[in-house]
């Protein structure tokens, strides 16, 4: 049985996870010493990537609030039928086989 402090690594998103930085550690690793990557080259690509992760990151708090204002309020014209009151309909159901 596991005991509790590695209970979470039952987690699908944690293996997941620990699971993709390993093998993305083993790409890099085979990367500089099979091919001759020169490790400067690999540490730029590190850095730049975290800048762009962070750039997304400010862009999307950025656009969240202007996207939530430019959200339609109104629910639109099915919704507006939906709820339309019976008089409109002549106060027949529509799906009546008698009409």
């Amino acid at each position: 049985m596991t005991a509790p402090r590695y209970r979470f690594l039952r987690d699908p998103l944690i293996r997941r996870f620990l699971s993709g930085s390993l093998f993305a550690g083993a790409f890099i690793w085979v990367a500089v010493t099979q091919f001759e990557v020169p490790t400067e080259i690999v540490w730029v690509f590190f850095k730049l990537s975290f800048i762009f992760v962070g750039v997304m990151m400010v862009i999307g708090l950025l656009l969240t609030p202007v996207i939530a204002l430019l959200r339609r309020r109104d629910p639109g014209m099915l919704a507006r039928l939906d709820r339309s009151d019976p008089d409109q309909t002549g106060g027949q159901d529509p799906d009546d086989p008698a009409r």
